[in-house]
């Protein structure tokens, strides 16, 4: 997500993250529609969709942590674990208002809190993970990603 924040005049950008729930997400018009601009190759659509999703996934998100420590785009964007905000959304929100650079009073926590509604947190627990590869795995949990591999 790209935010425009009047206060500081600029774009910064929120993005949130949710380790290999985007790998099941029933919505894949991103995957199919960016893949090949992002990647450099189109999705195989006679091979299974969720482990090509997952390097999809992982190729954004790498992209955006090496950005992030750019000089140019330093205190411009702001990661954000997907589950951690709907298991501490207390903490998550008032990391995203103080990076909006407003004050992170308890009713406007209040008021984002009542908004989050995480209805595909840990989806990846009811799914069999050894459709991806040890390396991909891997590669999530490199991004600061926990997985329970018992799933």
């Amino acid at each position: 997500q790209v935010v425009y924040c009047r206060k500081l005049k600029s774009s910064l950008s929120i993005q949130l993250n949710s380790k290999a729930i985007f790998a099941f997400s029933n919505n894949q018009q991103q995957f199919l529609n960016l893949s090949k601009a992002l990647t450099g190759h189109a999705p195989d659509l006679a091979k299974p969709l969720a482990p090509q999703m997952l390097d999809y996934w992982l190729f954004s998100e790498i992209r955006v942590a090496k950005l992030q420590t750019a000089e140019q785009f330093q205190n411009r964007i702001l990661r954000v674990d997907y589950d951690r905000l709907c298991t501490d959304p207390t903490d998550g929100i008032g990391k995203i208002v103080r990076f909006l650079g407003e004050s992170a009073d308890a009713s406007l926590v209040g008021d984002v809190q009542a908004l989050i509604k995480p209805t595909s947190q840990g989806r990846y627990r009811d799914e069999d993970l050894t459709i991806f590869s040890v390396a991909q795995l891997q590669a999530v949990e490199r991004l600061g990603f926990q997985i329970d591999r018992q799933a």
